[in-house]
């Protein structure tokens, strides 16, 4: 019932959702989501809309973005079927984040099912993205004294 009321929430795509723990699935039609995609002018080719963050933003949480990280092989039984998943993040900041949400897409007919859940395995940093990360901060901090030096200067 959260998407019948103008609140977070609103407007996410209709089906059956599914909720335990850090795991969610959602069950929803091909005309269901044909129409969400209408309304939302997301991309119609599911090749494409598997891979657009936007949609999971919409599907699953609408307080935090959706970020690609590195596609997950999947295969599928027949050639009727369409599958794709990815690791990524769901974050409202900015930062060097390590990926904690698998996302999966499955059309099997006129079902679809979409799924986020954590992996199985834990994910490190890698050490020479935080290097780099903190390369940028230090940027960062050298420039926000640099401002607020030249700010009482002109203040006396």
């Amino acid at each position: 019932m959260d998407t019948l009321h103008n609140e977070l929430g609103f407007g996410k795509l209709d089906g059956l959702r599914f909720d335990a723990e850090r795991e969610t699935v959602v069950v929803t039609t091909a005309r269901l989501l044909d129409e969400y995609l209408r309304v939302r002018k997301l991309p119609n080719s599911l090749g494409e809309l598997s891979k657009t963050g936007k949609f999971y933003f919409g599907v699953f949480d609408g307080g935090a973005a959706v970020t690609h990280y590195a596609e997950l092989p999947v295969k599928v039984a027949n050639s009727e079927t369409f599958a794709y998943a990815f690791l990524g993040l769901v974050a409202q900041d900015i930062g060097p984040y390590v990926p904690t949400t698998v996302f999966a897409f499955v059309k099997n007919g006129s079902r679809i099912t979409i799924a986020s859940a954590p992996p199985q395995q834990e994910i490190n940093q890698i050490p020479a993205c935080q290097q780099e990360w903190e390369g940028f901060e230090s940027k960062a901090r050298q420039a926000r004294s640099m401002v607020d030096r030249l700010q009482k200067v002109r203040v006396e």
